[in-house]
């Protein structure tokens, strides 16, 4: 089934255009996401680069910055990457 929604770019910022309702929205709509994406969109820790490159992750609500990756940002990760577990009868 191919996305209502496309990817545009203004001013070299990426946004998002939706061909049936004529939306616009800066956020990635969640069914152009990866599975990756889509487990993280949710986590309160966010993934920036530093001015020299360097990854680091902000708590979105207690506004804690670490150079360590979180452990409830790796088990997202982790468990996005799994294949689905298949439904016994």
């Amino acid at each position: 089934m191919a996305s209502v929604w496309s990817q545009a770019e203004s001013n070299g910022r990426v946004y998002y255009y939706n061909t049936v309702t004529k939306a616009t929205q800066w956020t990635k709509p969640e069914e152009l996401m990866t599975p990756s994406e889509r487990a993280l969109a949710n986590q309160p820790w966010k993934q920036h680069t530093s001015p020299d490159s360097r990854p680091y992750w902000y708590h979105t609500e207690t506004k804690q910055t670490t150079w360590e990756m979180p452990e409830v940002y790796k088990n997202a990760l982790a468990q996005s990457s799994q294949p689905p577990k298949p439904q016994l009868p």
